[in-house]
């Protein structure tokens, strides 16, 4: 449990970075966006000259377009979510409208209604063509339908229209929207030929009708959003592209983390001279935990008496040594935000001022907080500990109380018969009961601490209780 000799023989400096994690399955990955030392004012390579500002600048580029990118394909990607369930409601929606054969005696209602859905298939259509089609150029000769030039020529006259999709549509996405159009203009034919006979209406063709539009909707604004992002993606290409010239030339790497663009120090490793946040985070957690503990103890003796009263040198042995720790602790927490070096006072004295520098390093912060953790697990053990010899003592001794009871219903005749001393004795007795239950009377109160079993759990959830009230009040 005790911290490398250099801690508590010296004086204490920080070098502390800021790392980013490149990758979530490889943080132990060294990077940082700012640049390594291996950076010098300027460097030439093939006769061309780099200079840091160069550097930087190529570095702020790349981030701000990366960073753009990477905001358009999130909400590419949302939008390609969104549009697959449009989808799935509309197949839906269509198959079950398709299956459908209730009848009304209104046959011209679903002439309209074909009507209004090849109209949404046709601009559906229309968004995707280079050249705008029109009800006219769709011919149906009872079997299949066509496009062409001009559907109202005779039959021997028709000629078909080549029709083209827009640069970058999806592969699949014209032709989908051609065969639409063309099954919608086929059921319009079909219901005007039909127009006499029963129509059919029901909610099952509403609904196909809403999933027309929203599948429409959701198509535009997805085309729109991965147009966004292409762009976006080839602005962060030719940015990251230059400043990988002017890296390499550095022989440093460049590389896209979730964080942004990172610059790698080839030459750079994880050193244990390099104090992470994350572990400037858990020194803390183990600091909190340590003075929650401290204040367990103090609740402890308070409110169970008897175990205040039990032999606890070696539990004040422990608190000592943990309040040391934590001073250490506390003092690298400091450092770590005022970027200062730490004195130890406790051997300045002894030690001159050059000789006692030293860096605190990640080791050492590790092995402080496993010094703050067994110390704290060390201090949870022997306060269950005494808390159990107070209950041994209790339970060893049940007579006592069926003892002080038959004396009490004794008649006073056979009381008189009893010396003086057995009576002393007695009351003894009786104070000892009474004093040893005191502890068991303190587990009732779960606010104030309890003892036995349950009691050191009571006890430290009180203690984190009344720790976090006083932080809050600091």
């Amino acid at each position: 449990m005790k911290l490398n000799k250099r801690i508590a023989s010296g004086a204490l400096a920080l070098a502390l970075v800021t790392p980013v994690v490149a990758n979530a399955a490889e943080d132990t990955t060294y990077v940082t966006t700012t640049l390594p030392k291996a950076v010098t004012d300027k460097v030439v390579v093939d006769g061309k000259t780099y200079t840091k500002a160069q550097f930087q600048e190529a570095l702020k580029q790349a981030n701000k377009d990366y960073n753009e990118y990477l905001a358009a394909k999130a909400e590419a990607d949302n939008l390609e979510e969104s549009l697959k369930v449009a989808k799935d409601r509309y197949n839906k929606a269509y198959e079950a409208y398709k299956a459908e054969d209730l009848k009304t005696e209104d046959g011209k209602k679903v002439v309209k209604e074909k009507q209004t859905n090849f109209d949404i298939a046709l601009e559906n259509l229309n968004n995707k063509a280079k050249e705008e089609l029109k009800k006219e150029n769709f011919y149906y000769d009872g079997k299949s339908v066509s496009i062409v030039e001009d559907n109202t020529a005779k039959s021997e006259d028709l000629k078909e229209k080549e029709v083209n999709g827009k640069d970058g549509l999806a592969t699949g996405e014209f032709d989908e929207a051609v065969d639409r159009a063309r099954e919608a203009y086929k059921e319009l034919k079909e219901a005007e030929k039909n127009a006499d006979k029963p129509a059919t209406d029901s909610e099952k063709y509403r609904e196909y009708t809403a999933a027309s539009y929203e599948k429409d909707r959701l198509q535009q604004q997805y085309d729109a959003a991965k147009a966004k992002a292409d762009k976006a993606k080839k602005d962060s290409d030719t940015s990251f592209g230059a400043l990988n010239a002017i890296a390499q030339a550095y022989n440093v790497i460049v590389e896209a983390t979730n964080n942004g663009i990172a610059v790698v120090d080839k030459d750079q490793k994880p050193s244990d001279k390099e104090i992470s946040a994350e572990q400037l985070a858990k020194l803390q957690k183990s600091i909190d935990k340590a003075n929650e503990t401290l204040k367990a103890v103090d609740l402890l003796k308070q409110f169970a008496p008897n175990t205040a009263k039990l032999n606890t040198a070696k539990l004040d042995a422990l608190v000592a040594e943990q309040k040391a720790t934590i001073a250490k602790a506390e003092a690298i927490i400091k450092g770590a935000d005022k970027k200062v070096a730490l004195i130890s006072t406790a051997f300045a004295a002894e030690e001159s001022k050059e000789d006692s520098k030293e860096e605190v390093t990640s080791e050492d912060v590790d092995a402080l907080i496993k010094e703050l953790d067994d110390n704290t697990d060390a201090i949870n053990k022997e306060m269950e500990n005494l808390d159990k010899q107070v209950k041994d003592e209790d339970e060893e001794k049940p007579a006592d109380k069926d003892k002080d009871k038959k004396d009490e219903e004794k008649p006073a005749d056979k009381e008189d018969k009893k010396d003086e001393d057995k009576k002393e004795d007695k009351k003894v007795e009786k104070t000892t009961v009474v004093e040893k239950s005191a502890n068991k009377a303190a587990g009732s109160n779960a606010k104030t601490g309890i003892a036995g079993v349950a009691g050191v759990a009571g006890v430290l959830a009180a203690a984190s209780v009344a720790y976090a009230a006083s932080k809050k009040n600091n």
